[in-house]
């Protein structure tokens, strides 16, 4: 009798331990909310954030990874978010947040943190029905399809994002 109430205990046990392991690895529920930025922002702070981060036209980045997790969430019709911080040539940065609601991509480009940006720079709100991909050389250019800007109500033009995967690869978070 000891030892069936012994191994129920530890089978008890360790189901618990694997249950509550598996809860702490589980995704975010995607609400299309994204963790504020200060106004100065860094990769580092941005990478921490859950940012995918591509920074400078060599291979730095973080949590590139995260980009291709969405787009697989997209095309299984499941709810997703990222957001992109990539910087500018002249020193700032722009951030896209890509909000998937199993339905339409809610789509925010913001350069007001990039200095030379025209009219000093603004956030750009689009919801789009979807993506177009064109295989290139270098790696998939997805292009944002059937978006209508959220100020005019008016067709927008398609928005391109790029992720080298082949050449950019995650370096360890901050």
């Amino acid at each position: 009798m000891n030892n069936i109430l012994r191994f129920s205990s530890i089978a008890m046990s360790l189901l618990l331990i694997f249950m509550t392991a598996a809860c702490g690895k589980q995704e975010k529920p995607a609400t299309g909310e994204f963790p504020s930025i200060p106004d100065t922002y860094s990769r580092e702070l941005a990478a921490k954030n859950g940012d995918v981060v591509i920074w400078g036209f060599s291979d730095n980045s973080y949590n590139i990874g995260k980009w291709t997790q969405f787009l697989n969430h997209y095309h299984e019709e499941t709810p997703s978010q990222v957001r992109i911080t990539r910087d500018t040539m002249e020193g700032g940065f722009v951030i896209e947040e890509y909000y998937f609601d199993g339905k339409q991509i809610y789509y925010q480009y913001d350069t007001t943190r990039d200095n030379w940006a025209s009219n000093g720079g603004g956030v750009y709100n689009s919801v789009c029905k979807g993506f177009t991909t064109v295989e290139l050389d270098r790696g998939p250019f997805y292009t944002l399809s059937g978006c209508i800007d959220q100020a005019t109500n008016e067709p927008s033009g398609s928005d391109g994002m790029w992720v080298d995967i082949k050449r950019y690869k995650d370096h360890e978070v901050p």
